[in-house]
Order: structure tokens, then sequence, then C-alpha cells
């Protein structure tokens, strides 16, 4: 009886000693799980070749192309193991065998930020692991400036490396020209549009003006008229993870903080004196102003022009897209986006949908990268990689010279005997072009160029310390 307690008593602790261990071991199978299903699912979204979509069709049954067409694109994505956003999940298949467990990944959207959910599972154990979608920047480390027309820049202070764009039969030049999904983007403009119009009505209301922080909670989810919050009288204080659309103009005077919040309007946003933004998105309709101190940090899609002036400040690695036509008459040009006044930008900034794109005054500082889809016209200092149909001197009559939108503009070749081809014109530097020790720190939107994962999150056991990691960190600690 003795020796029967006593090797009970000893395969108790052995068990209380091991349980915990074994758990621990299926946790950490799980996350390992969730971290390949991420991978796994990234390279799905990668691959260039994509799958059959029909596989195993019989054209001699009955109900062949009963339903072929009917699928939603949720259910299609369903049936071929596709990842759409805000589709429901997709199971990954990681391993041959289901003794070392499975996970499941779903694509999320919101706004230019997408993310891939992934949740591993092993023996009743469940990770979960969070991978922000960018897009990489196919750049040599010392190339800071792509152009479409072939001469050289003149002036200025130019240095790195110049490569030109314009032999679209080249390997790199092709894949600048396929480099923007513009119809990702139009899908994430269009969910922002018919949001606003869902919320539309005939009547709009009176202007609704926020003093004081007590009035920030009868503010509704959609505010039928524009939004006045004026910080002169009292300081504004807002942080609230929130969504709210404008039927109206959106403006910010005196002094105030925002954080977290994600504004829809439908006009004009204006943001001014000594306001203060941290990781808030602005989706605007119409022009974005910023000016007199500004300091903002977030994400801005703006359909109309964006001017940033005064002193403004859009700092720490923020994302500006700029979708808007610009103007042109006989006088001036006017550039889609115009920093000026000490203006500071450090971030990603995508002009697109104009033939001017871009111009920096002489004091105004740019770093991180800047995607033009038309001429650019730069007078300040900016660190980084820059793509640009063409650098423009702005200070001319004539910014850009009439070659430029004619046929011939890249020098092409003509036929034999045919009138030769107009010469491109200059690129024109007009301020300092420099390289970027950290330009693989910024990222591009996730519809531009190669989808990367630009950060890393995860759900950890009890015991971990962290739980939450940058993409870079993560990498090195699993080399």
């Amino acid at each position: 009886a003795f020796a029967l307690i006593t090797v009970t008593i000893y395969l108790f602790s052995q068990s209380r000693t091991v349980k915990p261990a074994v758990f621990y071991l299926s946790n950490v199978q799980a996350l390992l799980n969730a971290r390949s299903g991420v991978w796994k699912a990234l390279e799905m979204m990668n691959d260039t070749i994509g799958l059959d979509t029909l596989p195993g069709v019989d054209a001699n049954d009955s109900t062949f192309g009963q339903d072929m067409f009917e699928l939603t694109e949720e259910e299609f994505a369903a049936v071929n193991g596709q990842l759409v956003p805000n589709g429901g999940p997709v199971e990954i298949e990681l391993f041959e065998s289901d003794s070392f467990g499975s996970c499941e990944v779903s694509l999320q959207s919101s706004g230019i930020a997408r993310e891939l959910i992934s949740v591993g599972d092993f023996r009743d154990q469940l990770q979960k692991v969070w991978g922000v979608l960018g897009g990489r920047l196919f750049s040599s480390p010392d190339t800071t400036l792509y152009l479409e027309f072939a001469t050289e820049p003149t002036g200025g202070n130019f240095g790195g490396e110049f490569k030109s764009i314009a032999n679209t039969g080249s390997l790199e030049a092709n894949r600048f020209a396929r480099a923007v999904r513009k119809n990702e983007l139009s899908q994430v403009i269009s969910h922002y549009q018919q949001e606003l119009m869902s919320d539309d009505t005939l009547i709009r209301d009176m202007p609704r003006t926020v003093h004081y922080n007590d009035e920030l909670g009868e503010i509704p989810d959609v505010v039928n008229g524009p939004l006045f919050i004026d910080g002169q009288m009292s300081d504004i204080v807002w942080r609230e993870r929130r969504r709210v659309a404008v039927l109206g103009d959106l403006q910010f005077t005196g002094t105030s903080l925002i954080e977290n919040v994600e504004f829809i309007v439908s006009n004009e946003t204006k943001l001014f004196d000594q306001a203060e933004f941290r990781n808030v998105a602005i989706f605007s309709q119409e022009k974005v102003t910023i000016g007199n101190d500004v300091k903002f940090n977030g994400n801005i899609i703006s359909l109309g022009n964006v001017l940033v002036y005064n002193d403004a400040r859009i700092e720490d690695n923020s994302i500006v897209v700029c979708k808007s036509k610009g103007a042109k008459n006989k006088k001036n040009v006017i550039y889609s986006v115009d920093f000026s006044e000490r203006a500071f930008f450090d971030g990603t900034l995508i002009s697109l949908g104009s033939q001017y794109s871009l111009k920096t005054g002489p004091d105004v500082m740019v770093q991180g990268l800047i995607w033009a889809e038309g001429y650019v016209c730069h007078q300040g200092v900016f660190r980084g990689v820059m793509k640009a149909r063409s650098l423009a001197d702005c200070m001319a009559e004539q910014p850009v010279t009439p070659a430029a939108s004619s046929g011939g503009a890249q020098g092409t070749k003509t036929r034999p005997g045919a009138r030769p081809a107009i010469p491109p014109p200059p690129n024109v530097l007009l301020g300092t072009i420099e390289p970027a020790m950290n330009v693989s720190e910024y990222y591009f939107p996730f519809f531009i160029g190669d989808l990367c994962i630009m950060r890393w999150e995860e759900s950890m056991g009890a015991d971990d310390p962290g739980g939450e990691y940058e993409y870079e960190q993560e990498k090195r600690r699993l080399r």
C-alpha cells in the first residue's frame, strides 16, 4: 500500500509538471501555424500565375453553366480558395498531414489599410497574427530618381543615381507601368462614396460647432452638414476609435488633439492653427488644406487638391494619396499637391490623375517616397526615392513645354522619311534631391508595387512579455 501511494504521488507530480509544458508547446505550434499562414497567403496574393478557376468542369453535364455567373465575389473566392477584402476566412494548407495543425486566413480592408489575419490551430489552442500589407519599392539602394523622360536632370543639387523608364520595352519600365493597380484604389474610393451617398439627405443642417470637450459625445456618426471643431476657447482633446461621416466641410481651428478618429468628408477638409492629429484617417471628396503649425500623422485620401503651408507638418511615415485633375490656365499652373512656406512631409506621397502632380517651395523639406503620375516642380529638399513623369521648371512662364504632351516627347524613333520626333524637354531640378539612409522604412499602400508585410502584430500566451512586433524586428528574430 505504501508503494502504491508513493507511485501515485510521483505520477501526479509529474503530470502537474508535464501539462503546462505540453500546453505551452501547443501554443507555440499554433503560433507558428498562424505565422506561416500569413506568409503563405502573401505568396498566394503575389502569385501572378493565378489559380485554375474551372477545375474538373464537365461540359456534358446537364447542370453545366447553371450558376457559373451567379456567384458573388465572396462565394467565388470561397469555392476557389481565394482571399477577397472583408470576405470569409480561407483555410491554408500548411502540411501534408493534419497532425501538425492548421490555420485560416482572412483579408480585412479599411480605407487604404489592408491586413491579413491568420488564426493558427493546434490541439485546441488558437493563436492569431496580424500582418498589415504595404507595397514594396522596386529600387536599387542608390537610385533616388525615376523619370519617364530620358534626359539627365540639370541644375540644382542632385545626389544618388538617375534612371530613365522611358524605354517601354525594358523590364523595369514595364514594372513601373503596371505598378499602380488603379482598380483596387477605385474600390476604396467607391466604398467611401457609397457610404456618403447612403447617408446623404436632401436638406442639410446648420453647421455643428464644438467649443468644449463635453460636446464631443454629442457628435453623431453622420453629421448632416458642416462640422467645425473650434479649440480657441478651450483645448479640445478627442481620443476615440470611431468613424464620423461629415456631409459638408470639416474644419479644425484653435488648439486641439485628435487621435484614432476616421473622417469621411463630402466637401472640403481644413486643418488650421495648433491642431495635432495622431493616427487619423481622412477621406475628402474635395480639397484638403493643412496650415498654420498643424501636426498630422495618419492617412489622407483626397479627390481634390492638397495644400500644405505655413509650418504645417505631416509626420511619422504618413501616407497621402491625391487623385485630382489639377488645373492650368493662361497665367499659371495649379499643381495637385502644393507644399510651401516651410512645410514638412515625412512619409509616402502619391499624386495620380493630374498632368501637374507636385510642387514644393524652396523652404520645404520632404523625405520618404514620391509617386507622381505627372510633372514635379521641386525647389526644396527631398530625401528618398521619387518617381515622376518629368522635372518641370515652374519658375518659367511655361513650366512644361508643348513637346511634353506630344507623341514624340520621350524621344521615340520615327519611320524613314517621317518628320523627326520632337526631343523630350529637359528635366529641370531647382532644389535638392539626396538619398535617404532609412528609405527601406517607407512603404507604398497595398495598391502600388509588390505586396509585402509592413507591420506585424501577434497574440501570445500569458508568459510572453511582448505581443507586438515591428516587421523588421520580427524578421531579424526569425533568422
